[in-house]
C-alpha cells in the first residue's frame, strides 16, 4: 500500500465510526488539559522556592559593562549577578 491508500483507509475509518473518532479527540483534549495544569503547578512550586532576587523585575544596580558575545557569557562563572 502507498500513502494515499493508507490515508483513504484511515479517512474511511473516521467517517464510518464518528463516535469513536470524537471520543479519541475528546480524550486527547482532556489529557492535554490535565498535563498543562500539572506543568503549571510544578512550575509554580519551583518558583515559590526561588529567592526573590532571582525573579524580581528590577535588576540590582551594577556598573556598566561593555556588551559581550554569547560565548563569552557562557565561559564566565555564574556569580549570582545579572549579566
Amino acid at each position: 500500500m502507498n500513502i494515499s491508500q493508507d490515508l483513504t483507509l484511515l479517512w474511511n475509518d473516521i467517517i464510518h465510526h464518528p463516535g469513536t473518532s470524537i471520543a479519541i479527540i475528546c480524550n486527547l483534549i482532556i489529557i492535554e488539559s490535565l498535563l498543562s495544569v500539572d506543568n503549571a503547578a510544578v512550575l509554580a512550586t519551583i518558583v515559590m522556592d526561588l529567592p526573590k532576587s532571582l525573579y524580581s523585575h528590577s535588576p540590582p544596580s551594577s556598573p556598566a559593562r561593555p556588551p559581550q558575545n554569547d560565548w563569552q557569557k557562557l565561559l564566565q562563572p555564574h556569580r549570582g549577578q545579572w549579566p
